[in-house]
């Protein structure tokens, strides 16, 4: 097939690759963050404060490595404020979601509920020699995972939430598997899951590959 051919056979899938956990939400939902009265712990920050709107801190913190959360103060320092900004007010980003309940600051944090992250999903391809997932629970969360009748590879959730588990190599050549991650009463179950080498390209139409 030509070089043309073979991106667009990537395009449907999934790719997983290897690596660190990344602060993402499973396919088809939204990385949500939740509103709490007071400010989050001092040091911490992840970046430097900026003057922003709730909606736009939200979008700076998806997308901000390490973030957990920003917190900003009330104008006018008064206590009850709303939630949400919708003027720009100086924000803080933290790297992690404990603080105090000061009334006159508010935070924003992100919902580290979230089981598995974006990266995976059905029909997705996994490095066969390294086919790792990750995701969030409750700090502690005893986190199982299983490929097809196998027994379940067991870890827990680290103090910040996060999880990352790697399943034994596999077969590339192997049919389509299914995997079920759970942890308490939270499950999910990936369908069409096939292992092989994972490749990622960048490039423009003449892009090429050789043997």
């Amino acid at each position: 097939y030509t070089p043309a051919n073979a991106l667009s056979l990537l395009v449907p899938w999934v790719v997983a690759l290897s690596g660190a956990p990344c602060d993402a939400a499973p396919s088809g939902q939204t990385r949500t963050f939740k509103p709490r009265s007071g400010a989050l712990s001092a040091g911490g920050d992840v970046s430097s404060p900026l003057n922003l709107t709730t909606e736009a801190a939200i979008e700076h913190c998806t997308a901000l490595p390490g973030c957990a959360g920003f917190t900003f103060k009330c104008p006018g320092g008064q206590p009850g404020c709303a939630s949400n900004s919708t003027t720009p007010v100086r924000t803080y980003f933290k790297g992690a979601a404990s603080g105090n309940t000061d009334p006159a600051w508010w935070s924003w944090t992100k919902d580290r509920s979230t089981l598995l992250a974006e990266s995976f999903g059905n029909h997705m391809v996994l490095q066969w020699d390294a086919p790792c997932l990750w995701g969030f629970h409750a700090p502690g969360a005893r986190v199982q995972v299983r490929l097809n009748t196998a027994p379940p590879l067991v870890t827990t959730a680290a103090s910040n939430g996060t999880w990352h588990a790697c399943l034994p190599a596999q077969q590339s050549e192997q049919p389509a598997a299914n995997i079920e991650v759970s942890a308490g009463d939270d499950s999910i179950s990936l369908v069409d899951v096939l292992f092989g080498e994972v490749w990622l390209a960048s490039g423009n139409l003449e892009l090429s590959t050789e043997s």
